[in-house]
């Protein structure tokens, strides 16, 4: 109980509330990962518009058939006829905003696995002064060293077990997410310049 208390309490204390009500939305998606294409799959996709953009105009694309928000918004100021650098300058910025906000969850759960661990050597160093004031009492000496070394354990336990994978798992998550968004950002400015679809698949 100290130890997850005690890591669980030590975030809510480092953290903001808009970064701590994120993690129930973060712990959805490591049970329930999001289906992200592999950057192949995605690239012909993109070529397939551009080409279709390139052919008949962005105007030809129905937005509401667009299923990524980061893609839809893309073409909405192309639609909108903005200049490439403030084009270039949007995307750019929803990209380090999506990084921004991934690594910052990221780094929650490996505060909580950094804060764990010495919590479990708190709950020991506890059960350890109850040792020391039960020596002359062997059964209950035993019963203490019990709860000192079980402390540790979960202290161990909940970084290596959950808390560190957790962060993991995330970070895979972000990686693929935004080289999906970097794909498409390089097939929004593509379309803006004009340039041949095959240009795309060969950066």
């Amino acid at each position: 109980m100290l130890v997850y208390g005690g890591s669980i309490g030590v975030t809510m204390l480092t953290y903001p509330w808009k970064i701590i009500r994120t993690i129930p939305k973060a712990l959805r998606l490591l049970f329930f990962p999001p289906l992200i294409r592999p950057p192949d799959e995605l690239i012909e996709d993109v070529i397939k518009l551009h080409q279709t953009v390139t052919t008949t105009g962005v105007d030809s694309v129905d937005l509401k058939t667009i299923e990524d928000d980061f893609l839809r918004s893309g073409l909405r100021m192309l639609l909108e006829d903005l200049d490439e650098a403030s084009i270039r300058e949007e995307l750019e910025t929803e990209l380090r905003s999506t990084a921004g906000r991934h690594h910052r969850i990221i780094e929650v759960f490996r505060g909580m696995a950094v804060a764990a661990p010495i919590f479990g050597l708190l709950g020991t160093v506890m059960g350890v002064v109850e040792v020391l004031k039960h020596l002359s009492s062997p059964e209950e000496m035993g019963q203490y060293m019990a709860v000192a070394v079980v402390a540790t354990f979960h202290g161990i336990l909940a970084a290596n077990m959950f808390y560190l994978p957790t962060a993991s798992k995330l970070e895979v998550h972000s990686e693929a997410e935004l080289l999906d968004k970097e794909i498409m950002a390089a097939a929004i400015l593509g379309m803006k310049r004009r340039e041949l679809p095959s240009l795309l698949r060969r950066r």
